[in-house]
């Protein structure tokens, strides 16, 4: 309940509210625009002691901070994955990003090798270490039944999330993004018939869940459309 004469739209979000939170969190994903502007926004919050971002190499996009370990898969991410599980160990929530395209993978098997098989694995090796809360970045009208393969993709990977049976399960479903120097060809064209997500909104829409979660124990599995990841996630 608002105090009398405060409207929702002059209500302080939860991070600046919300005591000081001593969490630990892993990501996959984070070399891409949307993990980038997760990795930023965590290091810079007073919620988050501890980042790990599970990569193939060390990137310079993200920030040099005693807040945030990198920690190297070589070879293939799916295959070696196992290699890092300690790296698993001791987190609070778990976040992913990770996505690519067909154009990018070099086929459709391929994409689906990262889009669906390496976020399942990413997933269960986060289960199965104890986290118990999990965010997801799928894609508008992903539906596992669709004629169409990126969203059978998408459907299918939200249905792998979702059967683990985490605490909580945060499935975050943005419509075309707006990346800056990162768009991609399909998105910049969408760009001039359709409205776009800003990549710093929807991580910020999704740290300001994780915290509404823990602060009032949630214990569900929620789907996020883009409009509400846009009213969420506004400054």
């Amino acid at each position: 309940i608002l105090p009398f004469g405060v409207s929702m739209e002059e209500q302080q979000p939860i991070e600046q509210t919300m005591e000081p939170q001593d969490l630990s969190a892993i990501v996959i994903g984070g070399s891409g625009a949307t993990g980038i502007q997760l990795i930023h926004q965590m290091v810079e919050s007073p919620h988050y002691r501890r980042i790990v971002n599970i990569g193939r190499r060390v990137y310079d996009t993200l920030p040099e901070h005693e807040k945030l370990e990198q920690v190297v898969v070589a070879g293939d991410m799916l295959d070696n994955l196992d290699n890092v599980s300690d790296a698993f160990e001791g987190h609070d929530v778990g976040y992913c990003c990770l996505g690519t395209t067909r154009s990018d993978a070099g086929s459709l098997k391929a994409q689906r090798r990262i889009d669906v098989d390496t976020v399942g694995k990413f997933a269960t090796m986060c289960h199965e270490a104890g986290i118990q809360h999990f965010h997801v970045v799928s894609s508008v009208n992903a539906d596992k039944n669709s004629w169409f393969a990126y969203p059978k993709m998408k459907g299918q990977m939200e249905e792998i999330v979702e059967n683990l049976g985490f605490l909580y399960t945060g499935i975050h479903r943005p419509g075309l993004l707006s990346r800056g120097d990162k768009t991609r060809t399909v998105e910049k064209i969408g760009g001039f018939f359709l409205s776009s997500t800003k990549v710093e909104t929807v991580a910020r829409f999704m740290i300001r869940k994780t915290l509404e979660v823990i602060q009032n124990n949630t214990e569900s599995s929620d789907i996020f459309s883009n409009s509400q990841i846009n009213k969420g996630g506004k400054l």
